[in-house]
């Protein structure tokens, strides 16, 4: 359809407004317009056809022109702006920004390597200064070598080493020093005497093993108990090196053939190592076993009858153990008995055990005495800083002084050592 028809169209449709809707057609020209509320048809006028021959619809297309609008813009009109966008290159950017930098920090030097220079100079420096006094000391050797040559002196260098200094044992001057020296044998040596003494045939064969044999020999007829270590035993024993006054011995702990405690005492005589009989056994002159199996015999010997119509012990009858007699025992302090004729206000009692603790007598002495003292000292008594020591093996003299005391009841008379070897 042509601009003009267009046009034509448009004024046929303008005269056509005011007309009815449902009329709907207006004829303007060669177009014919149907309005049909805001719709409007515009139909151009064609050829007749005739009524008996089909009409051909043949639909044209529209022609649609755009006119594109022309946006405002607030940049003023005769000035123009360019921006100019660097391309970036990741990773190009920084290598060509740091390349710079890094040269730079070459060729600066810190503080840390200027110090390094200048001492790296001043060493270079210094061992200029010790070749120096090097050569000049070597050039004042050679030159008194030389006079001493003309002068008819040799130079002689000493070349003798000199004695190193002896060192001092720890153990010089102590008892026990000839022990310590054989700390590494010492304890076969004394396995083999014991082995010696318990093979023996009989007791002057046994004797040649022990400490001071004409007292073995002597002792041994009024003794009915039995030395029994367990030789083969395989487990630890322990050694101790001990003295009595200046008297060193050692002690051997192990078990004996009923695995119970066992301790031997050995001594040296020259250069001999000697078995302490009386030690080893804790020979005493009367066991306690004995002492109270004694008192005890002594007091049913009497005829019930008598002794209950004289109230206690008869007048007539002698008390036994009234002189002092010699034991090796152990001792503890008991603070805790007293009875009969020994109170607590004026004595001090201690228990006696017999070396395997089967046996025991309770002993006592006048408080505060000297002998109650060195006892409460040897069993630290008194002193709270430390515990109080028990089972102290003593040899010690007894006897039994009071005729109202009862059947285990004696009196200490003096201490003779402190352990059961005799100085």
């Amino acid at each position: 359809m042509s601009k003009r028809e267009d046009k034509e169209a448009a004024e046929a449709s303008d005269d056509a407004q005011g007309s009815s809707d449902k009329q709907g057609e207006t004829e303007s020209g060669r177009a014919k317009v149907i309005n049909k509320g805001h719709a409007k048809l515009v139909i151009s006028e064609g050829k007749k056809v005739q009524p008996d021959e089909p009409r051909a619809i043949r639909p044209e297309p529209r022609s649609v022109s755009f006119h594109p609008q022309e946006q405002e813009s607030d940049t003023p009109t005769g000035e123009t702006v360019k921006r100019l966008v660097r391309e970036s290159h990741p990773g190009k950017e920084r290598i060509k920004v740091d390349q710079p930098k890094f040269e730079k920090l070459e060729e600066r030097l810190d503080e840390a390597e200027k110090q390094e220079e200048q001492w790296g100079s001043k060493v270079f420096s210094g061992w200029w200064m010790v070749i120096a006094g090097a050569c000049s000391a070597a050039v004042l050797l050679g030159s008194l070598t030389i006079k001493s040559c003309f002068d008819g002196d040799e130079y002689q260098e000493d070349t003798s080493i000199p004695p190193a200094p002896e060192e001092e044992s720890i153990h010089a001057g102590s008892p026990g020093k000839w022990f310590h020296e054989r700390s590494g044998t010492i304890g076969d040596q004394a396995n083999a005497v014991l082995r010696g003494f318990m093979e023996a045939p009989d007791d002057v064969a046994r004797s040649k093993w022990v400490r001071d044999p004409d007292g073995y020999l002597e002792k041994v007829k009024r003794w009915d108990g039995e030395v029994n270590p367990h030789l083969n035993h395989n487990g630890a024993q322990g050694w101790s090196v001990q003295h009595t006054g200046n008297t060193a011995f050692l002690t051997m702990d192990g078990k004996d053939t009923d695995f119970l405690p066992f301790r031997a005492y050995f001594t040296c005589e020259g250069e001999q190592l000697k078995l302490d009989w009386q030690a080893t056994t804790a020979w005493s002159e009367v066991t306690l076993e004995t002492m109270k199996k004694k008192l005890k015999d002594q007091w049913f010997r009497i005829d019930k009858q008598t002794r209950d119509a004289q109230g206690g012990q008869p007048e007539s009858t002698p008390l036994l153990y009234t002189e002092p007699v010699l034991v090796r025992c152990m001792i503890r302090r008991r603070n805790d008995f007293y009875a009969g004729p020994y109170n607590d206000l004026e004595h001090s009692s201690y228990m006696l055990l017999s070396a395997d603790k089967a046996h025991y007598l309770w002993a006592y002495t006048a408080r505060d005495s000297a002998l109650d003292l060195e006892l409460r000292r040897l069993l630290d008594h008194g002193r709270f800083i430390v515990s109080l020591k028990k089972d102290i093996r003593v040899t010690l003299r007894i006897r039994c002084h009071q005729k109202e005391a009862l059947l285990s009841q004696v009196e200490l008379v003096e201490i003779v050592n402190t352990e059961w070897v005799t100085p």
